[in-house]
């Protein structure tokens, strides 16, 4: 406890010379700034005027390590205070020379009594002693453990008071957090909305809050004194693991673990549960204990297996109304393929009825018609001439006719309908295209190359329509390793906005359209274009492996070369053509030329070729188009048996379609049906 300083040290010990000593000899900030203060101002007097034995004590205070300040006087004037209490003053003014109670004047009040009281010679002391001070120009409440001590002179009178203080703020505010914080988890673990347990090593329960409880169905009572332990309360099935996971938290192996495993409550009944457990080591207590967080999660499994079965009826739903889609959508590809040539059929029929039939029956009327021409007056000639030329305009339009339906190139392939229509478009419309493509990769299915042609067609029209250009490039390739056909169409016109496009524009072969049945036959089309920047359209659709194709076995016979006799200036000529109606009108067309002679005719291929080993003819007119065997193999079989015999390819295609391939064959020459008679008759005297 504090005592009172007597200042009562022997004069033999002090003279003039030590005290001189004493106050020169520490070395500290406040012994200089003691020195260098005027204190003759103030109640206590100059320094030299100091009492011998008050030099001594405040050299001593200033050594000192605790905080303390020294005051004296009715007045309580401060003396002196050493290094260790000036933080305590904070940005206060300097209190050398001033009373302490204005110093410390917002604590005036409580200490004043306290100072007096030990002016009668009683110390005190005061451990965290709240104050508001204010050091730094805010008030803070602060705690400090101080004391006071009085201090008696030569003559035993008590003239001042020597205060030591220690700032605890930190510590009390510490303590009080610890105890705030004690309580705070006191009152998260007893209310915790999840269930909170501590055990021991052995597992028996030390602490459970009401959650635990609730879960369990057992009181806190119950787990804490009946001697159960949480091993009694884990499901067997889930107790192995849960033991193992100690184990290896015990041994430092893990932090903590995370299980969800069954609780067995007291009515009996299974609750799933989600726990947390970690060890908790006492740096101080040898022992340990292991703490728990228990979640109970029985809702949310029920709601989980309902979620499951009901996961698997709607995968099992989706799977089987994916399969109903799958179906669908394969009947649907299929009756679009079926649609299609079904479509090209009845193109196919009206074309066929156009050539087989009209086309045929204007070429006669045109034969006789010429024939007619040159046979009458000036006056009915004329008439006759604009017959004529109605004849052959209505022959132009029924072959246009014929090629907008179903061109008979498109029987040789895609890539042979494609150079067709590139000669077509560029004659009639002024559209140069350039075309690359690959007959060897033309696909086999009747309906995709059919699809593919018309809507190559259509592409290409609407280039001519909108794109403001005259120049296209279309192009035949492979993609994906040959698994997939790719026909491209593209200039550097107007471009458009791919999403504008693809709406529906009702029936046709509109980009719609196309779209919709590339998708059902496994395709796709992709469109790159904007305003101004021209546009590139592709058509993909799955390639199937083309089956080679046998070339027909052409029987060879071996003939002898029979040379008849007939008047050297007759050229003796078969006409072969499968329309009766024809082969008259060219019959009447050549009787009027008297070196001409018409040996015989036949009315398809086959027929020919057994009419020319009999006859052996100097000139064929052979028609391409016919039933049995076409113009194109009689044309191989005959120039392989009797090369001397010229074959004059005759048909309603132009030149460009079937020509190519008649010389190919062995044709020396190709003319069509309704072409001037007079390039027919220079072809049959033509001696080469």
């Amino acid at each position: 406890m504090p005592h009172s300083w007597l200042l009562t040290t022997p004069r033999a010990l002090i003279s003039k010379s030590m005290v001189m000593k004493s106050i020169i000899f520490d070395k500290s900030e406040m012994a200089k700034k003691i020195r260098e203060f005027d204190w003759s101002q103030t109640p206590v007097g100059s320094l030299e005027n100091w009492p011998q034995s008050l030099q001594y004590l405040v050299n001593s205070l200033l050594t000192n390590l605790l905080p303390t300040i020294l005051f004296w006087g009715d007045n309580f004037t401060v003396c002196a205070y050493n290094d260790a209490y000036r933080p305590l003053l904070g940005r206060k003014p300097e209190a050398l020379g001033r009373s302490f109670l204005e110093v410390w004047r917002e604590a005036a009040e409580i200490i004043k009594p306290k100072i007096e009281q030990t002016l009668q010679g009683e110390a005190c002391y005061f451990k965290n002693a709240s104050f508001e001070l204010v050091r730094f120009g805010e008030p803070d409440q602060v705690y400090f453990d101080y004391c006071f001590s009085p201090i008696q002179d030569e003559k035993g009178s008590i003239k001042g008071v020597l205060n030591m203080a220690v700032e605890v703020t930190e510590r009390k505010l510490a303590e009080e957090a610890l105890r705030e914080s004690k309580t705070q988890f006191h009152d998260a673990f007893a209310y915790a909305p999840v269930g909170m347990v501590i055990t021991d090593l052995e597992g028996r329960f030390l602490h459970v809050n009401e959650a635990y409880c609730r879960i369990t169905r057992y009181s806190e009572q119950e787990l804490l004194q009946s001697g159960l332990n949480f091993e009694q309360l884990i499901h067997p099935k889930d107790l192995g693991k849960n033991l193992e996971e100690l184990r290896r938290i015990i041994a430092g192996e893990i932090p903590a673990f995370f299980l969800e495993n069954r609780y067995l409550r007291k009515d009996g009944k299974t609750a799933w549960v989600r726990a947390s457990v970690s060890l908790h080591r006492h740096p101080k207590r040898k022992n340990s204990e292991i703490v728990g967080l228990v979640e109970d999660i029985t809702e949310l499994k029920r709601a989980e297996d309902t979620l499951q079965n009901l996961t698997k009826t709607l995968e099992q739903t989706v799977a089987e109304r994916t399969q109903v889609a799958k179906d669908r959508a394969k009947k649907l590809q299929t009756l679009v393929g079926e649609l299609t040539i079904a479509e090209q059929k009845e193109r196919q029929r009206l074309a066929k009825i156009l050539h087989d039939h009209l086309q045929q029956l204007l070429v006669s009327a045109r034969f006789n018609s010429e024939i007619l021409c040159r046979n009458l007056d000036e006056k009915h000639e004329k008439i006759a001439k604009n017959v004529l030329n109605l004849i052959n305009q209505s022959l132009q339009t029924s072959r246009s006719l014929t090629a907008d339906l179903y061109p008979p190139v498109l029987q040789q392939g895609l890539s042979a309908a494609l150079q067709w229509t590139t000669r077509w478009m560029n004659e009639n419309h002024g559209l140069t295209i350039d075309l690359q493509t690959d007959p060897d990769i033309d696909p086999k299915q009747e309906d995709v190359t059919a699809f593919l042609y018309q809507s190559t067609r259509e592409l290409l029209l609407n280039v001519i329509k909108h794109s403001g250009v005259k120049s296209a490039h279309l192009e035949m390739t492979c993609d994906d390793g040959q698994k997939q056909l790719r026909v491209t169409v593209s200039d550097k016109g107007s471009g458009f906005d791919p999403s504008a496009v693809l709406k529906n524009e009702g029936s046709g072969f509109g980009l719609f359209s196309i779209n919709e049945r590339l998708q059902l036959m496994g395709g796709s089309i992709q469109i790159e274009s904007s305003p101004g920047n021209g546009a590139s359209l592709s058509l993909i659709v799955p390639l199937e492996k083309k089956e080679e194709k046998k070339d027909d076995v052409i029987r060879e016979i071996k003939t002898e070369k029979k040379i008849i006799k007939t008047d050297e200036d007759k050229i003796r000529t078969l006409v072969v053509d499968d329309h009766t109606v024809v082969r008259q009108g060219i019959s009447t067309l050549l009787s009027l030329h008297s070196d001409i002679e018409m040996v015989g005719e036949a009315g398809d291929g086959q027929e020919a070729v057994e009419k020319t080993r009999q006859l052996h003819p100097d000139v064929i007119l052979m028609d391409i188009s016919m039933p049995r065997m076409d113009g194109i193999q009689a044309t191989r079989i005959i120039h392989s048996e009797l090369p001397y015999v010229r074959i004059i390819g005759l048909s309603m295609h132009d030149k460009q379609d079937q020509a190519d391939q008649m010389i190919q064959a062995g044709a020396s020459a190709y003319c069509t049906k309704d072409g001037s008679t007079d390039e027919l008759l220079s072809a049959i005297r033509r001696l080469d």
